[in-house]
């Protein structure tokens, strides 16, 4: 399991993303931390990081398709992304 950077959503708190790699390929990803700290951000999130996730599984590069509507967590999570794949020697 490999941790990537946190990474500040704007004001909305603080992303971090979590991914496990078998053969050289992404088998699971996970928010460790995500912005949650209002009703808004809950609302955001709960829809975009399964999206997110989903995007991610099974890739070999951080250029994943955003969530029309969490922007900015859609960028923090790949910006974390990104870094957590280093880390895993992706």
């Amino acid at each position: 399991d490999f941790l990537g950077s946190v990474v500040p959503d704007a004001s909305y708190g603080n992303m971090q993303v979590g991914i496990r790699v078998q053969n050289g390929k992404i088998i699971d990803a996970w928010a460790a931390q995500y912005p949650n700290s209002d009703p808004t951000s809950n609302r955001i999130n709960a829809g975009a990081i399964p999206k997110l996730h989903t995007e991610t599984i099974g890739t070999t590069t951080s250029q994943i398709a955003t969530v029309a509507g969490a922007t900015l967590s859609s960028t923090a999570w790949i910006q974390s992304l990104q870094a957590a794949m280093t880390a895993a020697g992706l």
